[in-house]
């Protein structure tokens, strides 16, 4: 690795040090100002890419460090240390919203885009992606050990990914995954913004950690299902087998046993309970079944997986349902067959889907 990568890095890792200690806020101009001058010494070759797809929100208490970052970063040098991929998330942060396509990014590579509603991502055992659709395959650059690449999924897009470890992951519509392409510590690391459905390599002496803005997960090897959309209040964890600890930013945790589920809010994690697994994790076999459940839910779910947007109104939103659908059929089918079981109408137009009270 080069002296001036090695720079970089050291660069970034102090600054994350002393956001993380910061609880100063500042005005955007400074902001602004101060980020240019800290991007343009820290990511002089990748400066353009990461400014486009920095969001500043997500960092909005680096202000006072980014002030004083010159004088700081010079009287208090550190060693280098390998990025996480929540560091590493926090600078390459990309919205699954914003999105068209199914999104690979390997840093020092161009991004591999994939036009078709599902794609599959396989690492090698040296970090090197082949992409896979119906109709190509793509092989990706190899990055440098430990490197974090990102994957963005949008909504009515899915992706099927396995790490180098060898851990399979179904990452759902309107998600982003962070990881590295190859694992270098003790400890395999991940972070999700959005659903995934994960069958975890096992491997005794490297823990797996899935983190998330509110939460974590820890398992040895597993399957299980994490919903973690930074859009929704309650994210939750579903174990299928194995054991699972999940704790959240206050230090509560929880421990899983196969068959239970776990909500957790930003200061909360609710009492583990049992449920039938299967509502919530067939959707990465394209499936959607539900009981008892809100029919505002039902189409908040069916907006995400198919890419539309579906206004519901007040007057059926809070119907109970319960039903199976698949989502291999178009969206006009399953609009069909939830308008046979419940009474309610659409409408099609240009910006949306339109779903009322049926008044047969």
């Amino acid at each position: 690795m080069g002296k001036d990568r090695l720079d970089q890095r050291s660069l970034m890792l102090r600054m994350l040090k002393h956001v993380r200690e910061s609880e100063e806020t500042t005005c955007r101009d400074e902001i602004d100002a101060s980020w240019t001058e800290v991007m343009s010494r820290a990511f002089s070759e990748q400066r353009r890419r990461l400014r486009r797809r920095m969001v500043w929100t997500a960092v909005a208490s680096v202000a006072a460090v980014a002030v004083v970052a010159g004088a700081y970063f010079m009287i208090r040098p550190e060693p280098v240390t390998q990025l996480t991929p929540v560091d590493y998330a926090i600078f390459a942060q990309t919205s699954p919203g914003n999105a068209e396509e199914i999104t690979l990014m390997i840093p020092g590579n161009e991004d591999l885009l994939m036009k078709e509603r599902e794609a599959e991502i396989v690492y090698d055992g040296q970090g090197t992606p082949e992409v896979r659709s119906h109709s190509s395959v793509l092989r990706g650059g190899q990055s440098e050990a430990g490197v974090c690449n990102q994957l963005v999924v949008p909504s009515g897009r899915r992706a099927r990914l396995t790490l180098s470890d060898g851990t399979h992951m179904w990452v759902n519509s309107g998600t982003r995954v962070v990881y590295p392409a190859s694992f270098l510590d003790k400890k395999r690391e991940i972070f999700v913004d959005g659903e995934v459905y994960l069958e975890v390599a096992r491997n005794e002496k490297s823990p797996f950690v899935v983190r998330t803005n509110n939460f974590s997960v820890q398992v040895l090897g597993t399957s299980f299902n994490v919903s973690a959309y930074a859009s929704q209040a309650v994210g939750s964890v579903v174990l299928v087998n194995g054991s699972v600890d999940v704790s959240n930013k206050t230090g509560a945790d929880v421990r899983l046993t196969p068959g239970e589920l776990v909500e957790i809010r930003t200061k909360e994690i609710g009492t583990p309970r049992h449920v039938d697994v299967e509502p919530y994790i067939c959707w990465k076999d394209n499936l959607l079944i539900y009981s008892d459940d809100s029919l505002e839910n039902v189409f908040r779910k069916l907006s995400l997986y198919y890419g539309r947007t579906i206004i519901i109104s007040p007057e059926v939103a809070a119907l109970r349902v319960s039903g199976k659908l698949d989502l291999k059929d178009n969206l006009e089918d399953v609009l069909r067959a939830v308008s046979f079981s419940t009474p309610v109408e659409y409408e099609f137009t240009d910006d949306a889907i339109t779903v009322r009270k049926s008044e047969k």
